[in-house]
């Protein structure tokens, strides 16, 4: 039996994709994402396995892209927030960018780990 199931770490994903877009689109949502990041189920996954694992270059390299997506959320929430029509469509493109770079990352963790 697998120590980490980093394949169920995979529908976590797309739920937290599912939740970012909901929080991206409500404009009565005044947490910011970083907070919200911090209570998913995908980033308390990411916690414990960088607390087990935290001299893993790959397990950093997650810790690093999940907090750029929760950076890069926050940017396009306030540049929403405020109304600001030039919301550049390179920050959308790097937003689902992080998304593909996490999924990669679980798959090498998944033998990594195992």
């Amino acid at each position: 039996m697998f120590k980490y199931d980093l394949q169920s770490a995979a529908p976590m994903l797309i739920s937290l994709r599912k939740s970012f877009d909901v929080f991206l689109k409500n404009e009565t949502v005044v947490n910011s994402l970083e907070k919200v990041g911090s209570e998913t189920e995908f980033g308390k996954e990411v916690a414990r396995i960088m607390n087990e694992y935290g001299d893993n270059q790959n397990v950093k390299n997650l810790d690093f892209q999940y907090k750029k997506i929760i950076l890069i959320a926050n940017d396009i929430r306030y540049l929403k927030l405020i109304h600001d029509e030039t919301l550049p469509d390179w920050l959308e493109d790097e937003l689902e960018t992080v998304f593909h770079k996490i999924k990669k990352i679980l798959l090498v963790l998944e033998i990594e780990l195992n």
